[in-house]
């Protein structure tokens, strides 16, 4: 089987061409291709494939195998692998992930004219607790408080399809990032699990963020977090409609729309080509 390593911000993928349909991985061949010491290793795996309602369709699933409703930084590395590789030879396309489809534009090519800064409009951030899920006696899913294994946070929760917490630190600290994220994949509130945000404030245009995912952990970049922090800030009027967002893998501009919706742009890369034999 051929594969191709991808990276958005240094969130990688292992990325299979599934035009054909004649792919078909189970749960355990997934997460084996995604482990780092026994597979090709990766955060997650992308097969692309035609779509009925959309230009091209990205299946994304977790490095442990489960399926995600899309994945930002996934969206991007698949619009330019289609573009690069001529399946679609427009700037602008279309992707479905899941039961949504994302507008994506390719607005910077490098000198041998492959995808270089894509645009994907993520859509509007759900703040609707029933639909995020999220369980909670508040009235609003922002500003929630909760107390894990002793210790006080506040979270405000939303989903981008997928569910995120999102929790203003003043600084990172690595172990209270894994702490708090994974003991909130097994709590009650967020019965689908949850993508933990914790973003630090520099300026009202300028944020950092690390992202625990679900089914991953700590990453080095998340373009749905990035899209569902900026969601969070604006609504607080805690940062402007665009402003850049730093993470370990890099910087990415998120900007809010006058109706809501909210346009991701970042880079995407292509590492390497493989086979590997299943």
């Amino acid at each position: 089987m051929n594969f191709c390593k991808m990276h958005g911000l240094k969130n990688d993928f292992i990325v299979i061409d599934n035009i054909d349909n004649n792919i078909k991985l189970s749960y355990n061949q997934t997460a084996f291709l995604c482990d780092r010491k026994a597979g090709i290793g990766a955060d997650g795996l992308i097969l692309i494939r035609l779509s009925n309602t959309a230009d091209i369709t990205m299946d994304y699933y977790n490095c442990d195998g489960s399926i995600a409703q899309v994945c930002g930084n996934g969206l991007r590395c698949t619009a330019k692998y289609v573009y690069d590789n001529g399946i679609i030879k427009n700037n602008k396309l279309t992707i479905q992930s899941c039961d949504k489809i994302y507008n994506c534009e390719i607005t910077k090519t490098d000198d041998k004219n492959k995808a270089d800064l894509i645009s994907v409009n993520m859509g509007k951030a759900e703040f609707d607790k029933s639909k995020i899920p999220v369980k909670t006696e508040n009235e609003s899913p922002l500003d929630i408080r909760l107390n894990i294994d002793g210790e006080e946070i506040k979270l405000s929760a939303l989903a981008m399809p997928n569910p995120h917490a999102v929790i203003i630190v003043d600084n990172f600290d690595l172990r209270y990032i894994e702490k708090i994220g994974s003991s909130l994949q097994d709590n009650e509130m967020f019965p689908q699990k949850v993508n933990v945000n914790f973003v630090k404030i520099n300026a009202d245009d300028n944020v950092e963020l690390i992202t625990y995912e679900r089914g991953v952990g700590i990453t080095q970049a998340c373009g749905s977090g990035a899209c569902a922090t900026a969601a969070v800030l604006n609504k607080k009027s805690l940062c402007k409609n665009k402003i850049n967002i730093k993470m370990p893998g890099g910087d990415m501009i998120i900007q809010i729309s006058q109706d809501n919706d909210i346009i991701m742009t970042g880079q995407a890369a292509a590492v390497f080509r493989g086979e590997i034999n299943l």
